[in-house]
């Protein structure tokens, strides 16, 4: 009988948690927790412990809602708690045909896509903005940039001018200065004036051979260098798409482009492992190095860890060291990501926030903000409605 009480209870508290949605301030945690998840399950990643760690260290650590943090105080975007948990289920259950970080996801922004929206504006058309987020749903922001400031507009339709993709419409693609429908299968998607953005139909990659648009290519199938054109659970072996190997597979590591620069190709194994092979030779794939090991790469090391001491004139290996943190010296050390090499004294300090001074210290704010007139701020204060 306690045990059954025990497991209402556990059961009771699941369903408020869900009822409830997740948490703002726990969201990036989550989005790293999903993503792992569906990374592990679709045979990309190794760990979902250290692939949590990575993401929030990386993508989801610098374009979470961390970047939001000032638009939430000042009331222009609201978070919706039970549709981010909408949107982290979509996430972690979905299937392995679409990249969970897909750029139509994540190019509006985090939680501002069709599919995945849990953020919303609160600022009217016609009133100052300097971001799409901050606009209704079917509006967007005239702005250049985060640190400008334009007007809330309604998107554009299919065929009418437009001056970014995030003032299209969605499900349309911005090309040559003008909002279009998708590519399909075959079309050319040769556009100088694409920015990188995806002009193809989803589920369809531009070909950087032949310039159209065409299905990723399958397991088994031919591929260019370094995994071009394979299904983003794949990679290119042998100039064939197969899976990235796992802990213990054999591997070849190649020098990639500049020689100068000791970065070899490790995309034959799962992420979070690395290649440990001499150039050009068979190795096996291993997790990346702990402190103190000896390192050739600088990719090698695992998170916050540097290759401290490799020469790329010659084959002196490094060894993986600790980044600098706080009040560490940083003249021949990189600091770790949450704080910056101070000029005055060359040591680590904590990243300065929102309405900080940064007189002496200019580059020492933030992600996201700016320092402007001697303090860190967020985009032009000018603007607001």
């Amino acid at each position: 009988m306690y045990r059954y009480r025990t497991a209402l209870a556990i059961l009771g508290l699941w369903l408020a948690a869900c009822s409830s949605g997740v948490k703002q301030e726990d969201f990036d945690a989550a989005l790293a927790e999903a993503v792992c998840e569906k990374y592990v399950r679709c045979g990309v990643s190794h760990d979902e412990d250290s692939c949590k760690r990575n993401q929030l260290q990386g993508f989801i650590g610098q374009r979470g809602l961390t970047q939001y943090r000032e638009d939430f105080r000042a009331g222009r975007i609201r978070y919706d708690a039970t549709a981010a948990s909408a949107c982290l289920e979509k996430i972690r259950t979905g299937t392995c045909d679409a990249h969970p970080l897909s750029s139509r996801r994540f190019l509006p922004g985090v939680g501002m896509s069709v599919d995945c929206r849990f953020l919303f504006g609160e600022v009217e058309d016609g009133e100052p903005c300097h971001g799409s987020g901050e606009c209704g749903d079917r509006s967007a922001c005239t702005s250049v940039s985060l640190s400008s400031c334009g007007t809330c507009q309604p998107r554009r339709a299919e065929g009418m001018p437009s001056a970014s993709p995030t003032l299209c419409e969605e499900g349309l693609v911005y090309s040559q200065s003008t909002c279009r429908k998708p590519l399909a299968e075959g079309e050319s998607c040769a556009d100088s004036g694409a920015s990188g953005q995806e002009l193809c139909e989803q589920g369809l990659i531009c070909d950087q051979d032949t310039q159209r648009c065409r299905r990723p290519a399958a397991q088994g199938e031919a591929c260019g260098s370094w995994g071009s054109g394979c299904h983003w659970t794949l990679t290119c072996i042998d100039d064939t798409c197969q899976p990235p190997r796992g802990l213990g597979a054999d591997c070849t590591a190649e020098p990639r482009s500049n020689p100068s620069f000791p970065i070899f190709d490790s995309s034959q194994c799962q992420q979070e492992l690395f290649c440990d092979a001499e150039p050009g030779a068979p190795g096996k794939c291993r997790e990346l190095l702990e402190e103190g090991a000896s390192c050739r790469d600088f990719r090698a090391c695992d998170r916050g860890l540097s290759c401290d001491g490799l020469d790329p004139s010659s084959t002196q290996p490094g060894t993986c060291r600790r980044l600098a943190g706080q009040d560490e010296d940083c003249t021949e050390r990189f600091c770790d990501g949450r704080f910056y090499c101070a000029q005055a004294s060359n040591t680590c300090q904590p990243r300065r926030q929102f309405g900080e001074p940064c007189a002496d210290e200019p580059t020492a704010c933030v992600l996201g903000t700016t320092c402007a007139q001697g303090t860190c701020s967020g985009p032009d204060p000018s603007c607001r409605p």
